[in-house]
């Protein structure tokens, strides 16, 4: 850099005013400038279209288009370097390229969540701490040995000062990009994990540590001996910002949205103080960044932040910030590392450089008792650098402080840091086989293992341990209990303990909701589930919420934040729906002493969140997933659409639920008396007919709760079996459903049902009815209508493998209903009763391929029918 060339050009002075001169501004730099943006912009979406298998962030995509006009590239052709960046056009292109730096930062800071900062656990700033101090230990004895290893060439020369090169290469192994975590454990989906909950705060708090380094320590290898003065100065300005300047601008904004008063024109105010701060950091001798990053911090979140965030992200990410970091990507000469004989050695530093963060994460979190793979696996994700690594890596280069060499080998460490993440944990770490040993993935399946154990269960103390081959027995009961044999119980012995939390008579399920009206429908068919002491209820409740935007500023909203600390007139949208979703639930919670509610919030792009809701479901070891359909009862008493996204969202979760699944379709079932409930199942038979009658079965229990079990028999032409289903199916428990064994299994659970339920309740009845063809089905669902009742159980038919439900099949709306289900819920029906939808887990999602697709015409026919 000490051989760098100054590039000259003439301007033509064409306003004769003394103080602003300049060229035609509008005919010769803005279509330059116009080019330069367009070309970035387009390129870095198709990078990251191109990168989005491997989930890679955007700013490796900016990167990537830098690095593609370097010389080895597309550089090479000077025509078309000097097409897309004349020298004329430099100078613009890097001021306009710092504007949006200096907003980034603003955005950075506006959406830092200081509550959780603020209120951290031991274990995750322990884990930030340490990504801290231990490669500020090590990383001057990396620098050192780089420069004894890379040979001093007269074509690549090292920087001769090295007390600031020292300096920024500290810092930026240590800074963590909290953006570009949150974005990769989005796109991994891990946000929603232990593991992902742990990196995220880890990652705020590591952020934050970052920005107050940088501004402690940048300043001694900008200004040298006159740091001191400039980070006091830096110091006194962040006091008083924040505590003189944010409660006058927290009073000023809390008044203006009480008269909602705020317009685009007085956005521009928050513009004005962005580039004042700025300017004032700038002024102090720290970067322009520190005072845009502290007048983000300032303003108060919630509402007002959304709509800042919503009106300036999209232009500040998409066109501004790109320029900045193509300019990154230019900078970046690999020749100048592989050109060396010692250029191995140089590749095992770079990889010494990456593995800091991951070493120092497996040591604190080995001292905490997680797991290697876990260890590793956060350590790769705190690795993650973003905006701050770069912005430091660009002071440098500025400032001379690096040499090409040594800009080189940071610039790719950092960017092999960030681009391996993804790729390595998902060959490392899924999350879906972590809980594969867990059977009790359906309401059948619990309630026969809980029937088998239940004779047994008051002779077993949940809190002594056995060692020899009978089971130990309470004092109470020792006189008259049998032993139990070791033997017999040892298979079971994980779910028997009441102290553990996957016990055999609990029952824990998630309820999806995405507004509050959904959230009380859905209590109201929880409060159906006899929650009793023996056999409870867990509930884990998501708020569903849409990723727009940056992914950070919403995930940092909805995460470790208690609710007090916010006043509700600061609250977004998707906070106080969270709010009210949270005290609804809560409300369930005190009122039966049987039910533990836990509420989330997930927060993720719909065409995923149903991967988001498989790992919660995972993680939480759920027997059932329920679901709010996608349409609700209108004025007129007929349901309406709600939103067709969340359709998607219901039928992308049945076709890889690692539970059973349940779609709730509400007719104001709230309003119906509990005490007198009357419930009705049609069952036809298969594995989601089974699942359904467990579910009623278990309802049934409910004092004042009637059940009415109707069997549908086909006979004749009904019976045939659709042969293309055995080339369709893809049954996790077998690669092919057998008819026969089907009938097996329904005719043993009935009989089952039969003989334990019917025969001992006078509340339960059954009963069969004969059907021949396709036809009578609408015909028998009417009749049966006439009989009435609150709510319909039924399967969703998947497996049923009929020929006759195949052909239905194709007729229906709703496919994630199934036939029965479709009919049920279909308008022109003319039902008032609430319906629920069931799935089974354990052989196969329901597929929605091509030869089920809804055609216009054929809804028509199926209301005719119906």
């Amino acid at each position: 850099m000490t051989d760098t060339v100054p590039a000259c050009y003439n301007v033509s002075i064409v306003n004769p005013n003394q103080f602003w001169k300049t060229d035609k501004v509008l005919k010769t730099e803005l279509p330059i400038l116009a080019i330069q943006v367009a070309f970035v912009a387009v390129l870095s979406r198709l990078f990251s279209i191109i990168y989005k298998p491997l989930h890679q962030t955007r700013l490796i995509s900016q990167i990537s288009v830098g690095f593609l006009l370097t010389p080895p590239l597309l550089g090479r052709f000077t025509t078309i370097f000097e097409f897309i960046f004349p020298v004329n056009g430099v100078v613009n292109v890097e001021v306009l390229s710092h504007i949006g730096l200096i907003y980034y930062a603003f955005l950075s800071g506006l959406e830092m969540n200081l509550n959780t900062i603020l209120n951290v656990n031991k274990k995750a700033a322990s884990i930030a701490i340490a990504g801290i101090v231990f490669p500020i230990l090590v990383a001057p004895c990396l620098y050192a040995l780089f420069r004894n290893v890379y040979r001093h060439v007269m074509m690549f020369p090292l920087e001769e000062s090295t007390n600031n090169a020292y300096i920024l290469w500290t810092l930026i192994l240590t800074v963590t990009g909290f953006p570009v975590v949150a974005h990769t454990l989005s796109e991994l989906k891990l946000l929603y994990t232990g593991l992902g909950k742990a990196a995220l705060t880890a990652a705020m708090i590591g952020d934050t540590y970052g920005w107050i380094l940088f501004t402690l320590f940048v300043p001694f290898s900008i200004n040298g001996k006159g740091a001191i003065y400039t980070v006091l100065s830096t110091i006194t300005f962040v006091v008083v910002c924040i505590f003189v300047v944010r409660p006058l601008i927290q009073w000023f904004i809390d008044r203006k949205e009480d008269k909602d008063e705020w317009n685009d024109n007085q956005l521009l105010f928050i513009i004005m103080g962005v580039l004042a701060c700025s300017c004032i950091s700038d002024f102090l001798g720290a970067h322009a960044i520190v005072g845009a990053f502290v007048f983000g911090l300032i303003l108060p979140h919630g509402k007002f932040a959304e709509l800042v965030m919503s009106i300036s992200d999209d232009f500040v990410s998409g066109f501004l910030v790109p320029l900045f970091f193509t300019g990154t990507g230019m900078r970046l000469m690999l020749i100048a590392i592989f050109s060396q004989e010692t250029w191995p050695f140089i590749v095992v530093i770079i990889l010494l450089l990456c593995a800091l963060k991951i070493l120092s994460t497996l040591f604190v979190t080995f001292f905490f008792g997680m797991r290697i793979r876990d260890g590793l696996t956060l350590g790769l994700i705190l690795n993650n650098k973003g905006t701050m690594a770069l912005i430091m890596l660009n002071i440098a280069w500025d400032r001379t402080i690096f040499s090409i060499p040594t800009y080189s080998v940071i610039t790719s460490a950092v960017l092999l840091m960030t681009i391996v993440v993804s790729p390595v944990i998902n060959a490392i770490y899924k999350p879906r086989q972590i809980f594969e040993q867990n059977k009790l993935k359906t309401i059948q399946k619990l309630r026969v293992l809980f029937s088998e154990l239940a004779p047994r269960l008051p002779y077993m103390c949940s809190n002594q341990s056995s060692s020899t081959s009978s089971f130990p027995i309470c004092a109470a009961t020792r006189a008259a209990a049998r032993p139990v044999l070791f033997s017999e119980l040892a298979p079971r012995l994980p779910y028997m303990c009441s102290n553990q939390s996957s016990s055999t008579s609990k029952l824990r399920f998630i309820a999806c909701v995405h507004n509050t009206r959904q959230a009380a429908s859905m209590i109201s068919i929880i409060e159906c589930f006899n929650a009793t002491r023996v056999s409870p209820l867990h509930i884990f409740a998501l708020y569903l919420v849409e990723l727009t935007g940056r992914a950070a500023a919403l995930v940092a909203a909805h995460i470790g934040k208690p609710r007090s600390q916010l006043g509700e007139q600061n609250l977004t949208r998707s906070q106080e729906e969270l709010e009210s979703i949270h005290n609804t639930f809560d409300a369930l919670g005190e009122a039966y002493d049987a039910v533990r509610v836990e509420t989330l919030n997930v927060v993720s792009a719909y065409t995923t969140i149903h991967e988001d809701i498989y790992h919660s479901a995972d993680e939480n070891r759920t027997s059932l997933i329920l679901l709010p359909f996608h349409k609700q009862l209108g004025l007129e008493g007929t349901l309406e659409v709600t939103s067709v996204a969340y359709k998607d969202i219901n039928q992308n979760v049945m076709q890889g639920a690692p539970c059973s699944v349940g779609i709730f379709v509400d007719r104001d079932f709230g309003l119906v008396p509990k005490m007198n409930l009357h419930i009705r199942v049609v069952f036809v038979g298969g594995p989601d007919d089974r699942e359904a009658l467990a579910i009623a079965w278990r309802m049934a229990g409910r004092s004042g709760t009637k059940l009415s079990v109707v069997r549908i028999l086909l006979l004749g032409e009904a019976v045939k079996v659709d042969a293309s289903f055995h080339d369709e199916a893809q049954g996790i428990l077998s690669a092919v459903i057998d008819t026969d064994r089907q009938k097996e299994l329904d005719e043993e659970y009935i009989s089952t049902f039969r003989l334990t339920a019917v025969n001992n309740s006078d509340s339960i009845s059954y009963s069969e009815i004969d059907v021949h063809s396709g036809e009578d089905i609408p015909v028998v669902l009417n009749e049966i209508e006439k009989l009435g009742c609150d709510i319909y159980i039924v399967g969703q038919g998947n497996c049923r493998n009929s020929k006759v439900f195949s052909n239905l099949m194709e007729w229906c709306e709703c496919l994630e209903l199934g036939v029965i289900g479709d009919i049920l819920v279909s308008n022109n029906f003319g039902s008032r009763s609430s319906v629920v939808v069931v799935q089974q887990y354990g052989y196969g999602g329901m597929a929605f391929g091509n030869n089920l697709i809804q055609k216009a015409t054929n809804k028509g026919t199926f209301e005719s029918i119906v």
